[in-house]
């Protein structure tokens, strides 16, 4: 259960960072530093719980290759639903947060 639910944060996280840094043109640039850098956070304090997989088909390969697919679920779905969280409350604040950074009221 655990693993699902930091499989899901960890890629919630990631999308909506991803969303709303490519709002402000200024902000495109650094989009990779900071994904860069969430991702090593993650690797360092999320891997010990589920290994990290944040992608379905790396999952995938790894499940072929071991033939084990006990927690595969886990690793399909929690991501999926994760960035489909992200992109609905991003839907939903975008034009709030446009709003707020350019000061238009």
């Amino acid at each position: 259960f655990i693993a699902f639910i930091m499989e899901l944060v960890i890629s919630f996280i990631l999308i909506t960072v991803i969303l709303f840094m490519g709002i402000k043109k200024r902000w495109d640039r650094f989009t990779p530093y900071v994904v860069s850098a969430l991702i090593t956070l993650f690797i360092t304090f999320e891997a010990p719980f589920s290994g990290m997989s944040m992608n379905p088909a790396r999952s995938f390969a790894s499940a072929i290759v071991a033939g084990e697919w006990k927690g595969f679920w886990v690793y399909c779905t929690a991501p999926l639903l994760g960035m489909l969280a992200a992109e609905k409350i991003y839907l939903k604040l975008k034009t709030n947060f446009i709003s707020l950074i350019t000061n238009k009221k």
